[in-house]
Parts: C-alpha cells; sequence; structure tokens
C-alpha cells in the first residue's frame, strides 16, 4: 500500500532527527510510524539500529522479530542484525549470571522465536532454568539441544536427571554412560561422578539380570577410570571414595545360595549379673509370656553413654510384655561390672558380649573425603547387632525390634505390631533418597519371625561379615547391606512383604540438637543432642 504523503514527511523528519543526533526523538517518531504503517518494514529497519545504539536490546529485538514476521518469517531479517543478536545473546547469560531472571527472560523469549534452533541459545535457557531447579522447564530446552545435538553434554545431564525423577532407569543409566565415556571431554572426577550414580540409580529400584549386568559395566568402567586417577599427580579423593563405595557392593552375593543357618547367641548375663545363656533367654521369655523384644548393640563407651536411657524408656514406655538385650561389642569379660553400671534392676534386660579387639580392626573405616579420617571400627560397631538377629528371632519366635542404642522409645508398640501384622520385616527408608548408602536408615528395624525375614537378616549378616573383612569398609557398610538384603530377598521370596515406618511419626530421619515434644515414637538422639535435656 503507498505511504500518505503524511507518512513520507513524517519518514523524512524522523530520518533527519537520527542524522542530527537526536535519537530519542526519532526512536518515538519511527515507533509512531510503525503504528501508522505496520505493513512497511523500512520504518522497523530503521528503528532496530537506533534503539540497539542505545542498548535498549530487548526492545530493539522485540522490532526485529515483528520485522522478521513481516517478511515472511524466513529468517532473512537477522542476517541483517547479527551484532545485535550476538550482543542480546551475550546480555542475555550475564544476566542469567546474576539472577536477573526478569531480564534475562525478555530477551531469552525473543531470541529463542528468532533462533529456535541455537543451541547456544537453548544452552542458556537450560543454564537459566537449572539455576533455579526449575526441572521441567530446563528439561524442555534439553530434549530440544538433544534432538539437533546427541552429543550435548549438558543437555545428556538435565536428561539424566529427568529421568531418575521419573523412574526411568534404562534411559539414565544410557545418559549417564555416555557422559562417563573418555571421548565425551568430562574429567575423571565429572566421569566417576555419573558411573556412580548410575549404581545409586540401580539400586533405588526393583533390579534385574539387565540392570545388574548394566551396573557391572559401570563398576568396571570406574575401575579402569581410578587407576588413571592413582597415576594423576593429584589423585582425587572423591575418585578414591567412589571406588572404596563401589568395591563394598559385592553384587556377586545378590547370585549366592541361601544364607547358611545364623552363628550361636553369645552367652551374658542378667541385671543381676547372673550368667544366662540362650536356653536360659528363651525360658526366661516363656516365663514372661513375652510379646516383643528390644536389641540393641554398642561399644562399652556407647554402652555406658547411652544404655540406660534407652533401657529404661523402653522399660517405662512398652505396652507389650517384652524383652530388651543389650550387647556390648567388646565387652565379653565386663559383662557383670557393665551391668551394675547400668543400674537398672529388671527382669526384663539381658546384656551379651563378645571379644572383638577395637585395637585390632580388620579394616579401615572411610568417611567420604569432607571430613576427617574415622580411627574408631564404628562399621564394626553399628554392624554386631545384625549378628544376633537371626538367633533371636530362630529361639524366640517373637518380633524383635533393632534400634541403634542412642534412641529413646516414647509411647507404646502394640499399635505398630498390629499395623504391621503380616509384615515379614519393616524397614525406616528415607524419603526421596537415592544415594544407596543412605536409602535405610539403620536407627530402627522390626522384623517378624518369617522365613521371609530368616532369608534378610541371614543374607545380611553374610554380607557384613564378607564386607567388614576388607581392607577399606565405608561407615555405611550395614546401611548398605541392609540395601542389598532388600534386593536378595526379592529375589529368593518374591512374596516378601515389606512395611516401612511412617518417619514423621515412629522415627526422625531429621536431627534434634535437644529434646522438644514429638509425636515420634522412637527418637533418634543422633551425635549431637544434648542428653541433660531429656525429661527422664
Amino acid at each position: 500500500m503507498p505511504l500518505s504523503p503524511t507518512v513520507i514527511r513524517l519518514e523524512r523528519l524522523a530520518e533527519t532527527l537520527a542524522q542530527d543526533g537526536r535519537t530519542d526523538d526519532a526512536i518515538l517518531l519511527f515507533d509512531h510510524l510503525t503504528a501508522l504503517a505496520p505493513d512497511h518494514a523500512a520504518f522497523l529497519r530503521a528503528l532496530i539500529p537506533l534503539l540497539a545504539a542505545q542498548g535498549r536490546r530487548a526492545e530493539a529485538l522485540e522490532r526485529l522479530l515483528a520485522l522478521d514476521r513481516l517478511i515472511g518469517g524466513s529468517g532473512a531479517a537477522m542476517t541483517e542484525f547479527v551484532d545485535l543478536l550476538n550482543d542480546a545473546f551475550r546480555d542475555c547469560v550475564d544476566h542469567i549470571r546474576a539472577e536477573d531472571y526478569a531480564a534475562s527472560d525478555r530477551l531469552l523469549v525473543t531470541l529463542l522465536h528468532l533462533l529456535p534452533n541455537g543451541v547456544p541459545l537453548l544452552a542458556a535457557a537450560v543454564a537459566r532454568y537449572c539455576a533455579v531447579e526449575d526441572l521441567a522447564n530446563a528439561t524442555i530446552y534439553a530434549q530440544r539441544i538433544f534432538a539437533l545435538d546427541p552429543s550435548n553434554g549438558e543437555a545428556r545431564v538435565v536428561l539424566a536427571n529427568h529421568c531418575r525423577a521419573n523412574h526411568d532407569v534404562l534411559s539414565e543409566i544410557d545418559h549417564r554412560l555416555f557422559l562417563a565415556a573418555p571421548e565425551h571431554g568430562l574429567d575423571l572426577e565429572e566421569r566417576s561422578y555419573h558411573l556412580y550414580e548410575i549404581v545409586n540409580c540401580v539400586l533405588s529400584h526393583p533390579i534385574n539380570d539387565l540392570v545388574i549386568s548394566q551396573m557391572e559395566a559401570a563398576r568396571r568402567l570406574h575401575a579402569e577410570l581410578a587407576l588413571q586417577n592413582e597415576k594423576q599427580s593429584t589423585p582425587s579423593a572423591w575418585i578414591a571414595f567412589h571406588q572404596d563405595m563401589l568395591d563394598a557392593l559385592d553384587l556377586a552375593s545378590l547370585s549366592q545360595p541361601v544364607p547358611m543357618p545364623p552363628p550361636d547367641f553369645p552367652a551374658g548375663v542378667d541385671a543381676k549379673g547372673n550368667s544366662v545363656d540362650m536356653a536360659a533367654i528363651t525360658a526366661l521369655a516363656a516365663r514372661l509370656d513375652t510379646e516383643a523384644v528390644f536389641l540393641v548393640a554398642a561399644d562399652p563407651l556407647y554402652v555406658e553413654r547411652y544404655a540406660g536411657f534407652f533401657v529404661r524408656s523402653v522399660l517405662r514406655s512398652t505396652d507389650v510384655r517384652s524383652l530388651v538385650v543389650v550387647h556390648i561389642v567388646g565387652g565379653a569379660g565386663q559383662l557383670p561390672k557393665i551391668a551394675a553400671a547400668i543400674g537398672i534392676d529388671d527382669d526384663r534386660l539381658i546384656l551379651t558380649g563378645d571379644d572383638f579387639d577395637a585395637r585390632q580392626p580388620t579394616g579401615r573405616v572411610c568417611d567420604a573425603p569432607t571430613r576427617g579420617p574415622i580411627s574408631k571400627p564404628i562399621a564394626h560397631y553399628q554392624s554386631a547387632r545384625f549378628r544376633y538377629v537371626g538367633p533371636l528371632l530362630k529361639r524366640l519366635g517373637l518380633p524383635v525390634f533393632v534400634s541403634d542404642i542412642d534412641c529413646v522409645l516414647q509411647r507404646g508398640v502394640s499399635d505398630l505390631l498390629d499395623q504391621m501384622a503380616g509384615m515379614d520385616f519393616v524397614l525406616n527408608q528415607n524419603k526421596g533418597i537415592i544415594q544407596f548408602a543412605a536409602q535405610i536408615t539403620a536407627n530402627l528395624l522390626l522384623f517378624f519371625p518369617t522365613p521371609a525375614s530368616d532369608q534378610f537378616v541371614g543374607f545380611l549378616w553374610q554380607y557384613l561379615e564378607k564386607a567388614l573383612a576388607r581392607e577399606v569398609i565405608p561407615k555405611w557398610i550395614d546401611q548398605i547391606g541392609l540395601v542389598m538384603a532388600r534386593h536378595f530377598v526379592r529375589s529368593a521370596c518374591p512374596s516378601v512383604k515389606i512395611g516401612y515406618f511412617d518417619t514423621d511419626r515412629d522415627i526422625n530421619n531429621v536431627v534434634y540438637g535437644e529434646y522438644a515434644p514429638n509425636d515420634y515414637r522412637f527418637l533418634s538422639l543422633f551425635q549431637s543432642f544434648k542428653l541433660s535435656s531429656l525429661p527422664f
């Protein structure tokens, strides 16, 4: 459509204003002309550089998008303003880094309309949404990058996390194996991370032969990577740590034969210091018409610090006829003395001990690189109780609560036993935790005398006995063992029934610094708890 004389005169005036350096007035007039003649591309072509020269790149981009649409959306308009596109992209990235998302988004939205297949631009969008932990939007742009460039590592990372959130194990493994391959440019520590995450992913779901084979492939790749790490001038502590953790898994144990019968239960003493053996404990349970057993184990120092609180809380709060068994690791020759020190004269209390020598542990206990070395054999202390669950279940035929000793019972368990009737055992599963060493917290378990429980505790102790003989032992080996035992029993006993504690009421998985009234049935005190704050 021809321009009217008035529009032509206004155009000449706008050009004169621009030539005279009156940029603001020229912008105002050209903007008015685009409204008067919206199909006339020359006005937009004149306006865009004026806006860009003033640093008003978001407005300039919006006019460029209008120009591109006006001339058919072929992208031809963008070749005229390459510098603007580059400057706007740099501004967008800078805004994202500065966390100024209002400014970045205005640029980003327009740029994405103009360059829908620009991988660097899509990567900026991924970075923007990852920065605010918006996985849904980050995934949309990562999928677009992946369709254009399947080798893009940033997109693969986001898609791997998306697969995890959606329990797509096989696709997550595919992405992380790609990222861990040496030809894709990640450093050794990044590659180690992705291989380790494959194992976390697999062990957080029911497993089959296919995923076990893939996990084994990841472990083999990591072993090769760990050898490369040792040859570096400054080896990565994280790679070494990941290797120690993966070495502890012993996947071959999942296909081992049915576990051997449990070991004998150790001799002990009653609350008065009199000797008792398993036969005497069985007779006592029958005489007291016992309905449940509470089992804890700890080294002498922890027994001294916590046993009194634990035993008194159980004897006070239990609403079923109970026995309390406290096993002292390395305390076989001190049981009468320890019984006297606890000072609780009650027929329901039994103390047992073994001859473990803490001065000569079989292996070194490792922790994450961010923490200091561990001098005590805490893995042995934490695992000891699981040696004796099997014989208690077999001989007494009663439900057995197994807990940490730094724990107190605050209310009865009869309703819990009723609620879990029909289960084989009950675990404390951490909600939303994928790391295999922390999926199950070992601070509270409940076993019923069933064949599936026998299989579970039999496997668990055999697994731990082998793991505790290793040169390096992760401090969480008991919890790793629980995860592996669950996988084993699901295969060995397909009809197994596994219950889970209510972590809002049955047991706390959050740390309390001191006592405060709460709804937890069992309250874990953890190491930093202020014992003097307990009301008993």
